[in-house]
């Protein structure tokens, strides 16, 4: 009878030990791909969302700084005007002009952005070509006046003469989108705001912006290697593009639809889109500019992911040669390796379950001890990268403190308490970095940085016991709590004194800090949200940034 051939019980467990390796391997690797394919996506949306923010800050800084003056000289208008009867007869009217002129003018050097500022009277009132334009003159340095147009001698909807009549229709400040003037020369936005005396309409003051300018700052915008950005409008009209025309028609490219029908939703702003250009897949995310226009980036997939692969790829490596290796152990040393080895399988299952909160314990220093903590440095590690990726995301890469990010999450948690009528006490206060674009244009954005940062630093060091967050570019927001809230007064002449003493001590323009302030408390009976304390501090930094200028408190 011929023997049974019989297996060794060592190789029954060194077989068991091989493919009980192997599941863990398999199921760490996918699971770890997962989760660092969904670590990663997070961290690109953010990152394409802060791009845009950053990159939209330039274009916002200019448009912002068009609408306070065009706006000044509005209000200035209408408090200068006792009645529509001044703009009927022509010595009146031009002496009104005259007053009306001399006040843009000393408004409009506070802004690079102006091409031409200029005040029309209703027609209907003073004809069709009463009222001032003056456009600047490079080569003097100066306004200098030009001939306007007539606006009874073209149609409402000319675009020669549309920015009067649909402001006037509007009856609100409105953004013109591009258009060509015949007197200004190249193509410019404009900015218009209605003028009302006892509630009627008499006319319109406004500002051009060269859409060159913006156009410009859209085309150097690059992200990752080969991504770009253009401009469009709401329904997808492309006006800056480096492959498309003026007036392209996003929508009729079916790899756009995306894209397009988010445009025109509130809610998808930070939101990263999938769609395609010319046979590529690209991600997408957009802003909203405060002129109307969407500044939109685009970034070809395979860039975006190719950080995301590399990480993949070393970790597959990693566990490959892990596995190898101790695959090798496993065959000389099998024994005590069962019950080690059920623990090991078990922390992969809640590992796939999503809970990473796996302690294992070492028992021995044989190869299966060495394993599991292996295991558990791995696990340990993966956690700790997903934690730092959740966590970068709400700190400023700049200056080191929270960023707007982070404020967003801490104002919505206001917002709820005061819902609930459980908000306490509190402040916001708003702090403006003067000059930022002064130093950058001057001495290069190495020096504007670090300008930044003594800002954020001489911030942090006053209010010490409350959270700073940059919210912008050149604007950092504190939210006042307890010892802060109570001292806000104190804390504001404290800010102005060590500005004072640190700007003395500076060697370099870059070195020293100019920073208008703004603190607004908290009102149980009039606020309803963060964003209505917020709303009063900046105004009130901003009354603080005018009178800082009429000092002379900036670098010249």
């Amino acid at each position: 009878m011929k023997e049974k051939k019989t297996v060794s019980l060592q190789t029954k467990i060194t077989a068991l030990i091989l493919c009980g390796i192997i599941a863990v391997s398999l199921i760490l690797s996918v699971i770890s791909m997962a989760l660092i394919s969904d670590a990663s996506k997070e961290s690109v949306a953010r990152i394409m969302n802060l791009t845009c923010e950053r990159e939209s800050e330039e274009v916002t800084t200019l448009l912002e700084d068009v609408e306070h003056v065009t706006e000044a000289a509005a209000s200035y208008a209408e408090k200068h005007l006792d009645g529509a009867y001044v703009l009927e007869d022509e010595a009146l009217r031009e002496a009104y002009f005259d007053e009306i002129r001399y006040y843009f003018d000393r408004a409009a050097a506070a802004t690079t952005a102006s091409k031409s500022y200029y005040f029309r009277p209703d027609p209907e009132i003073a004809g069709g070509t009463a009222g001032f334009l003056n456009i600047y003159d490079a080569d003097k340095g100066a306004y200098e006046p030009s001939e306007v147009t007539d606006l009874l001698a073209y149609p409402e909807d000319d675009q020669l003469v549309e920015w009067f009549y649909l402001t006037r229709k509007m009856g609100m400040a409105v953004w013109i989108k591009p258009y060509t003037d015949i007197h200004t020369g190249p193509t410019i936005i404009s900015f218009c705001v209605p003028v009302y005396v006892e509630n009627t309409f008499v006319g319109i003051a406004g500002m051009d912006v060269e859409f060159e300018q913006m156009a410009s700052l859209a085309e150097s915008i690059s992200v990752y290697d080969t991504g770009y950005a253009f401009l469009c409008d709401l329904h997808g009209s492309v006006y800056v593009h480096k492959d498309l025309a003026y007036g392209t028609d996003l929508s009729s490219d079916p790899g756009m639809e995306a894209l397009v029908k988010n445009l025109r939703r509130d809610d998808s702003e930070g939101t990263l889109l999938e769609v395609e250009s010319e046979g590529k897949s690209y991600r997408c995310a957009f802003t909203t500019l405060i002129n109307g226009m969407k500044l939109v980036l685009m970034v070809p997939e395979t860039e975006m992911l190719s950080e995301t692969r590399r990480m993949v790829s070393t970790l597959l490596l990693a566990i490959l040669l892990t596995a190898i290796f101790f695959i090798t152990l496993t065959i000389y040393f099998s024994g005590r390796v069962t019950r080690p080895l059920d623990h090991l399988l078990m922390a992969a299952k809640r590992i796939r379950g999503g809970d990473m909160n796996v302690e294992l314990t070492v028992r021995g220093n044989d190869e299966i001890g060495e394993l599991t903590a292996i295991f558990q440095s791995m696990v340990d590690q993966l956690s700790h990268y997903i934690r730092d990726v959740r966590r970068n995301a709400y700190v400023d890469g700049l200056t080191g403190v929270l960023n707007s990010t982070a404020y967003d999450s801490s104002k919505k948690s206001l917002d709820d308490t005061i819902k609930l009528g459980d908000a306490g006490t509190f402040g916001i206060a708003v702090l403006d970095v003067n000059n930022l674009k002064f130093i950058n244009d001057t001495y290069g954005h190495d020096c504007g940085n670090t300008y930044i940062c003594k800002a954020s630093k001489l911030v942090c060091d006053v209010f010490h016991n409350s959270p700073v967050y940059r919210y912008g570019g050149d604007e950092f927001v504190v939210i006042l709590k307890n010892y802060d809230y109570e001292h806000s007064d104190e804390l504001l002449e404290n800010l102005s004194a060590e500005m004072r003493i640190r700007n003395a001590a500076a060697e370099n323009e870059w070195e020293k800090a100019f920073i208008a302030a703004g603190i607004a408390k908290f009102d149980a009976e009039k606020d309803t949200s963060v964003e209505d304390v917020f709303k009063r501090a900046d105004e009130m930094m901003y009354a603080n940034k005018v009178e800082m200028k009429k000092q002379g408190r900036r670098p010249v």
